[in-house]
Order: C-alpha cells, then structure tokens, then sequence
C-alpha cells in the first residue's frame, strides 16, 4: 500500500522538504524494509577479504556452528 505518511506541512518546511522528495524517501525505505530480514532470521550469506594482508577470503557462513559472530554496520559519514 502506497498511502502518503501523515507528516504535516510544517514539518516538512522546518525540514525543507518537498512533500514529493519526502514520499520518494518513505517508498525506498519501505522497499529497503520488504528485502530486509525479519529477527530471528538467518543473515544471508557473504564473503569479505582478510584485513591482515593475505589474499584469503572469509564466509559468514564459515562461523555457523562454530562460534558467534557480530555484524556492525555504521556509516564514515
């Protein structure tokens, strides 16, 4: 369902928003959301390269059973 969000227009001008660009932003993050996992749901799989110099690659899914494993995510701006 695609109804606006009910934010007011004064809050959209002490944001200085247009109510256009603040419905764009509501649908992609409601999109993000639909692709996002539930709690209490495996994290999909993935793979990074070591930090330590060496061409080796490590899995999520190489933890599994083997011991906890955290998943920070931040943003350096």
């Amino acid at each position: 369902m695609n109804r606006p969000h009910p934010i007011s227009d004064q809050a959209l001008k002490r944001m200085n928003m247009p109510r256009e660009r603040f419905d764009e932003m509501r649908s992609a993050m409601r999109k993000r959301e639909e692709r996002s996992p539930d709690v209490g749901d495996a994290a999909p799989d993935f793979e990074l390269p070591m930090l330590d110099g060496r061409d080796e690659r490590v899995r999520l899914s190489g933890f599994r059973c083997r011991s906890p494993v955290a998943l920070i995510f931040g943003s350096c701006t």
